[in-house]
């Protein structure tokens, strides 16, 4: 009871908050970490059991004392669990007779509705020409494409010249 006092700050059976606890179990840590430090394992452990006691809910910075024996024993155990895992595995199967698999697909159908269909570049140039054809019988002044393209152009680097914009009017004409 003497020594919960002494390291804890309070007396036995008082309750203290979370943030407290956490306090408590961190100054056990940095203890547990002085003893290693120096060479008493057991004492380690008992300061960092104290820390696991006085914030159980703490699951970061816990730590496991060792001494270096034990430190080699679990290595040595978690080769050969490694070793026995890869003989398991190792095993492998042989690799299964090559076979010819004959694959049957059916044929493509020809009559694909008119929003499937993908059309040919110059089917595309026909009915963009038709288009054209349609635009200037009901408006002779119309331009087909790439004559509406140049002008908006033109129009373009005029602007970047009138305002000053030398590198992009340039930049315009060049396009």
């Amino acid at each position: 009871e003497g020594e919960e006092e002494g390291l804890l700050g309070r007396r036995s059976g008082a309750s203290i908050n979370r943030w407290e606890s956490e306090a408590v179990a961190e100054r056990q840590r940095v203890i547990a970490d002085a003893y290693f430090r120096a060479g008493m394992v057991e004492d380690a452990r008992r300061h960092e059991q104290l820390a696991r006691d006085a914030a159980p809910w703490v699951e970061e910075g816990v730590r496991n004392y060792e001494t270096q024996e034990e430190a080699a024993a679990r290595k040595q155990k978690e080769e050969e669990e490694e070793r026995e895992r890869a003989d398991k595995t190792g095993a492998l199967p042989p690799p299964r007779a090559p076979t010819k698999v004959e694959l049957n697909f059916t044929k493509g159908r020809r009559s694909l509705p008119a929003r499937e269909r993908i059309e040919t570049d110059e089917e595309v140039r026909e009915r963009e020409e038709e288009d054209l054809r349609n635009k200037k019988r009901d408006n002779p002044d119309a331009h087909g494409p790439s004559e509406e393209q140049a002008m908006w152009l033109k129009q373009r680097g005029d602007h970047f010249y009138r305002t000053r914009d030398w590198q992009g009017g340039e930049k315009a004409d060049k396009t």
